[in-house]
């Protein structure tokens, strides 16, 4: 009984409470424990969040417009330059600002034009020009009353015009006397010349244009004779003389065009015969003839006028036994008329231009 209850009063003595500094260790470790378990997870997810700077009241700074990298000059991008022969004023101008460019028109109709057209350019469309440069355009002039009368059409069956398109597509180094008789010879007939920058042969072009003139002059009555009609022909310059003489023109026409190593020359020329032993009855009625055509197709196109000289080296002028001219109508060998004789609206100037003076010379013939 006694031993009962030594058992009994020991296991039922109370445990001592915990003390206030044992609350706040165990409180310590909790909250320890509490704070690397979430470092440990901030870790694993990326590191750190990185506190953002609070805002500061901002300084007006200079702004730089160079980059790091490179200096930008916006105005050294080069500019294609547009088309424009063809459009009209207005389209034209605003093309040319929309590409960052500055027009100037020169010569502006002389007559009131209800929509007036764009003749020329220059730069040529395709060339690269700075942001800014300025690019000059032309209208044609307005021709007067006056003006419109004289270049009107003939009576049909009047007149026949022979048109030479120069050269061909092969060449043909064989020679032939320069003149009847003559102990001088020069290759029958050569290709021509090519565009320097567009690559496009004289032959072709001159066609082109020759055609376009034959329709011009047919619509006014004028019965025109073709030396050729296509590229791949055979004929000598003596013998495109002679099918002139057989049609009995009243002008035989010859296409050319002028080259030069100087970029810089340009311009429109017409020759005529000299007067010799073989030229002597057409000298004086070809040299009108080109003073007339020269005036008129240049004052159509505003290209450079290169002025009317003699001939006497050209057997297609010595064998001619009627009134001759050669027009050479602008250089290939210059950047700007090389694309120019290419553009169909600049060979419909150039065409008008010569039908001009042709029919000025036909109503004063005879």
């Amino acid at each position: 009984m006694a031993r009962h209850s030594a058992k009994h009063s020991k296991s039922a003595s109370p445990r001592p409470p915990l003390s206030r500094a044992n609350w706040i260790l165990i409180g310590s470790i909790v909250a320890a424990a509490v704070m690397l378990a979430s470092a440990a997870m901030i870790v694993a997810r990326g590191g750190f969040p990185v506190r953002a700077a609070a805002p500061q009241k901002a300084t007006a700074q200079p702004v730089s417009t160079k980059s790091t990298s490179a200096t930008v000059d916006t105005s050294a991008t080069p500019v294609e330059v547009p088309a424009l022969v063809g459009l009209k004023l207005d389209e034209a101008k605003l093309i040319l600002k929309s590409a960052g460019l500055t027009v100037v028109v020169r010569r502006e109709a002389a007559g009131r034009l209800s929509e007036p057209t764009v003749s020329t350019q220059d730069p040529a469309s395709g060339a690269l020009a700075r942001t800014g440069a300025v690019v000059t355009i032309a209208l044609p002039e307005a021709a007067s009353e006056k003006e419109s009368a004289s270049k009107g059409s003939v009576k049909p069956g009047t007149y026949v015009v022979c048109i030479d398109p120069g050269h061909q597509s092969r060449s043909d180094s064989k020679t032939e006397p320069i003149g009847p008789g003559s102990a001088v010879r020069k290759p029958r007939i050569t290709g021509g010349t090519t565009g320097a920058f567009t690559g496009a042969p004289e032959y072709e072009t001159v066609l082109q244009i020759a055609t376009n003139l034959k329709t011009r002059l047919e619509a006014a009555g004028v019965t025109v004779v073709m030396t050729r009609t296509t590229n791949d022909e055979n004929l000598s310059n003596a013998e495109r003389a002679q099918l002139a003489n057989a049609a009995r023109a009243d002008l035989l026409v010859r296409l050319h065009a002028d080259s030069s190593t100087n970029e810089e020359l340009a311009g429109i020329s017409t020759l005529y015969p000299a007067a010799s032993a073989w030229t002597q009855p057409i000298a004086e009625s070809s040299k009108r003839a080109a003073d007339l055509v020269q005036s008129a197709v240049v004052k159509r196109t505003r290209a450079v006028n290169a002025g009317v000289a003699e001939r006497g080296d050209l057997a297609g002028f010595n064998w001619s036994t009627v009134p001759a001219v050669l027009v050479a109508v602008g250089y290939p060998s210059n950047r700007v008329e090389d694309r120019l004789l290419i553009s169909p609206n600049y060979q419909d100037t150039l065409a008008q231009g010569m039908a001009d003076g042709i029919l000025t010379y036909l109503k004063g013939h005879n």
